[in-house]
């Protein structure tokens, strides 16, 4: 056997794992993104058909819901910096 195959091997596979997990959290967060905006906005949508002067509030309560999905793409873009690609 060549030990350069396998070392390339090994290579690929560590880059395929990190470049796939790093996907894989982008993913689940922003589907918890997306789901915690729906929940929030049902019950915003209700709440202010109640009462009009929450609005303010009820718009900062969907902006916290969909930072979930800002923070998952950075920490993504973490995970995939430590992976080096063949030139």
């Amino acid at each position: 056997m060549n030990y350069l195959t396998i070392g390339i091997g090994q290579h690929f596979t560590s880059l395929v794992t990190q470049c796939f997990f790093s996907g894989c959290s982008v993913g689940f967060t922003n589907i918890a993104s997306g789901i915690s905006v729906g929940i929030a906005g049902s019950a915003c949508a209700l709440g202010d058909a109640q009462d009009d002067s929450l609005f303010v509030k009820i718009l900062i309560v969907e902006i916290f819901a969909s930072a979930l999905g800002i923070f998952g793409i950075i920490v993504g873009i973490i995970q995939s910096n430590n992976a080096q690609f063949p030139v």
